[in-house]
């Protein structure tokens, strides 16, 4: 089963430091999530990870990016499970590192 309504919030945790957090609810199995960034470098050691199962049995994902925004500028969320063939995405874009862009499925586009 694949979740829908991925989305990527940009939040500030209780010292005021800004992050990024990918959301996604109603996956079964559990599902492997991970940031890259748009030259593909996995930054999974500067995040942190929240999957819990709900009442259900289906797994709420949770995946804060707690990285500084940078001049990579592209953020990317992937969720897959075991069953898929290809994962689902979501991209985050930055002009400068502050002011967010676009938010698309992370596929490569032209225009940027």
């Amino acid at each position: 089963i694949n979740a829908e309504g991925m989305r990527i919030l940009w939040k500030v945790d209780g010292s005021g430091h800004e992050f990024l957090s990918c959301q996604s609810s109603g996956w079964y199995p559990k599902p492997k999530v991970s940031w890259k960034d748009k030259y593909g470098n996995d930054l999974n050691a500067v995040s942190e990870q929240n999957i819990t199962p709900d009442n259900n049995g289906f797994f709420h994902v949770e995946h804060d990016l707690k990285q500084q925004h940078d001049s990579s500028n592209e953020y990317i969320c992937s969720v897959k499970h075991e069953w898929m063939t290809a994962p689902q995405r979501i991209r985050a874009v930055f002009t400068d590192g502050l002011k967010m862009i676009r938010l698309d499925d992370g596929n490569p586009s032209l225009d940027l």
